[in-house]
């Protein structure tokens, strides 16, 4: 996986491993930064970031983000379900608002225990993220 190869930053210049380390830190602003502000903000530049995603065996910088963004997508939802929270629909909806999540799914933990409408809120966060 890309995160892991990031933190191990084996075979890293100086420079890559500012850039690894920027990117581990920051991993949600990367979708949003170019290759010249990735370089920028992480002290490096355009050339290094993009001499980082060719030893990483990436075709380029926009490679780099569709993997770190799928590669987080991913962790989030693993995350999601070892911490023990599971969510079941129970109605036909495709959306619903935070006043009818409250009706339309039950959210129980890995011990089979339902959440009641109290405690519900501190749990959709999770159902939207």
């Amino acid at each position: 996986m890309l995160l892991e190869r990031l933190e191990s930053k084996e075979g890293f210049t100086n420079s890559e491993r500012q850039i690894a380390d920027y990117v581990l830190k920051n991993p949600t602003k990367i979708q949003n930064l170019t290759v010249t502000e990735l370089g920028s903000n992480s002290y490096t530049s355009k050339a290094t970031v993009l001499r980082l995603c060719q030893k990483l065996d990436l075709s380029g910088y926009s490679d780099l983000r569709m993997t770190l963004i799928k590669e987080i997508s991913e962790k989030d939802r693993l995350n999601q379900r070892r911490n023990g929270i599971h969510i079941i629909r129970i109605g036909g909806r495709k959306s619903v608002t935070l006043k009818e999540i409250c009706h339309e799914y039950i959210v129980i933990d890995d011990k089979n225990h339902i959440f009641n409408v109290e405690s519900i809120g501190t749990y959709t966060a999770m159902i939207f993220v």
